[in-house]
Order: structure tokens, then C-alpha cells, then sequence
């Protein structure tokens, strides 16, 4: 894998991660001038080649097809996750992969509706503290705190289950190559049906992790 490019890059933690530690040439979009800049500029301290791009996602032209197209946490915040998926999708080199990183329905709810309901009758700062409860290992306040706010108080986003993927997939004509529902373990010899409702039970999971552990 040589050519690289990471939709929703942020600050550019991953697409720099990639080029520091597996010497790759990466590129990544974003639609935030801020966050451009500051993966500009730490790229530059590190000495990396990454290109940056500011761009719209569903704007975003290149005349490039990609080895690995990435995309985790936010395709979700767009207003049609779907479409948004396809036009990544369509940066991607026949034979190569793309990875997408989603709200997962299940596993989401749970969380979101518990912190939700929380600030809505005992106020957000209560909430928050439920929260800091639940991110012990976040040890800067002010990261904390607006990690909060990106969860709790997005003002758009949307969830989404692995068969609702999966259809996304057909339409393409991509293969499932893996899923975080499994550990990433093989799909070969699996039964899909099987793995839905696999998913389903991380509802449980997710209710039990949040409310009591």
C-alpha cells in the first residue's frame, strides 16, 4: 500500500501516525482551516511530506485513485452519510481497501441517551461529571471537556449497523473484508444473518459498560 488519503483528518493525529511510523506519503482532507493548519504544522516539525487539503467532502475532486482510502468519525456528522460513503468510495484503486469508522447504533445508544437525558433534568455540568467518570485515562481538562461536547451535543450525526453497511457494500460491488462487530476475526465460513444479530447484542453491552461498570 502506497498511495493513502484520509477523509476527516482533523488535526492529522492518524495521517501523520501513518507517515511517521510506516513511512508512507499520506493525504488528508478536512473542511476545518484550523485543524489543517495545525496537521500542517506538525507534520512540517516532524519532517514529513503529507499533503493537507481544506476541502467540502462532497466538493472534494482529485484525479488520483488511492491504495487505502481512510475515514473514521465523520461521515457520520455529514448530512447524508450514504452519498458521503460513495464518494469516498470512488478515490479507491480497484484491489484496494476502504476503512470507515462509524457511530455503530447499537453500541451508541446506550451512551448517548443516558448523558442526554442526564443533562436535560440535572444540567450539562452533571452530565459532564458522568462522563469524566467514564474517561478516567483523560487527564487534560480542556481535551476532556470538548471531547464531551463532540459526543454528547454534536449538532448533527447519525447511527448506523453493519447490515445497513453491508447493502452500501452490494451497491459498489465491495467485498466485507472485516468488521470491529467480530474483533476483525475472518468472515469466511460466516453466516451474515448470524453476525446481525451478533450486533444487536452489543446493545446489552454497551447499556451494562455505561450505566454500571
Amino acid at each position: 500500500i502506497n498511495q493513502i488519503i484520509e477523509f476527516g483528518c482533523g488535526t492529522g493525529w492518524l495521517t501523520n501516525s501513518i507517515a511517521y511510523h510506516y513511512g508512507k506519503n499520506v493525504k488528508g482532507v478536512d473542511y476545518t482551516v484550523k485543524a489543517i493548519e495545525i496537521a500542517e504544522k506538525i507534520s512540517r516539525k516532524i519532517k514529513l511530506k503529507n499533503q493537507f487539503e481544506r476541502s467540502n467532502l462532497f466538493t472534494y475532486k482529485d484525479n488520483k485513485e488511492y491504495d487505502l482510502v481512510i475515514s473514521i468519525g465523520c461521515l457520520h456528522h455529514t448530512n447524508d452519510c450514504k452519498a458521503a460513503f460513495k464518494k469516498i468510495c470512488s478515490f479507491v484503486k480497484k484491489g484496494g481497501y476502504v476503512y470507515i469508522g462509524l457511530y455503530h447504533l447499537y453500541s451508541r445508544n446506550p451512551m448517548l441517551s443516558y448523558l442526554r437525558s442526564h443533562a436535560y433534568w440535572y444540567g450539562n455540568e452533571s452530565a459532564y461529571n458522568i462522563f469524566k467518570r467514564m474517561n478516567l485515562n483523560m487527564e487534560n481538562p480542556e481535551h476532556n471537556y470538548s471531547w464531551f461536547r463532540d459526543q454528547v451535543f454534536h449538532p448533527q450525526e447519525t447511527q448506523h449497523t453493519l447490515k445497513e453497511v453491508k447493502s452500501w457494500l452490494d451497491e459498489l460491488s465491495l467485498e466485507l473484508v472485516s468488521t470491529s462487530i467480530n474483533n476483525y476475526q475472518s468472515l469466511k465460513n460466516i453466516n451474515m444473518k448470524e453476525l446481525y444479530n451478533s450486533e444487536k447484542k452489543l446493545e446489552k453491552v454497551s447499556y451494562e459498560k455505561n450505566r454500571f461498570k
